[in-house]
């Protein structure tokens, strides 16, 4: 499908940051470079805006939207929000084998000094409890958002991040193996996801 080759297009651009957040880029110039009419391009751009990626602006031009600190918070907020509720309602579904599962993909974890390998194990473990879930419009969502925080960014918080994030793994774990249901969504919602990385190891 054409939009989705345009939209593939023009993630990657934004993801490699050759368009800038912050700044615009020309709708017109774009559609001659990829040599498509403006239908394809602005369905794409559509999906886009959705995702809070870009802003379509009349008269003006598609608006790069930047990731600022307090916008990585709220999207804590909400993640941490979903991923406790899928805890909670599929807990029938974390069974001993999704634990170990959890525990594996952890411990790779734990081992890695790459960013961008640390991101793709890390969104192993939390989709091996998110696809628990029976909802596709959660599902998708979260994928989205962990897009936005992770690949839009390109923020790498250093390795005391990646510890902290290992050590919270572990707690959460903990607290599935002990057959706390409520503790364990807790956990994700008020502390895992609560945590103001930037601010203690952005630096």
């Amino acid at each position: 499908m054409l939009r989705d080759e345009v939209y593939n297009y023009l993630w990657k651009q934004i993801k490699n940051k050759l368009f800038i957040p912050g700044e615009f880029i020309d709708l017109n110039s774009i559609a001659k470079k990829l040599n498509v009419s403006r239908t394809p391009l602005r369905e794409a751009l559509i999906v886009l805006e959705n995702e809070g990626f870009v802003k379509i602006l009349p008269k003006k031009g598609i608006y790069i939207n930047p990731l600022t600190l307090q916008d990585t918070y709220n999207l804590y907020e909400i993640i941490g929000a979903l991923e406790s509720s899928i805890i909670y309602n599929e807990w029938e579904k974390i069974t001993p084998e999704v634990i170990g599962r959890l525990e594996c993909w952890n411990e790779k974890l734990a081992c890695c000094v790459d960013y961008e390998q640390h991101y793709n194990i890390n969104h192993e473990f939390h989709f091996t409890y998110i696809n628990l879930s029976q909802n596709a419009e959660i599902t998708e969502y979260l994928s989205r958002q962990y897009r936005r925080i992770y690949d839009f960014s390109g923020i790498n918080y250093g390795p005391q991040f990646q510890i902290n994030n290992v050590n919270g793994h572990k707690e959460f774990i903990s607290l599935l193996k002990q057959g706390k249901r409520l503790e364990s969504a807790d956990y994700l919602r008020d502390v895992h996801w609560k945590f103001r990385v930037p601010e203690i190891f952005g630096r």
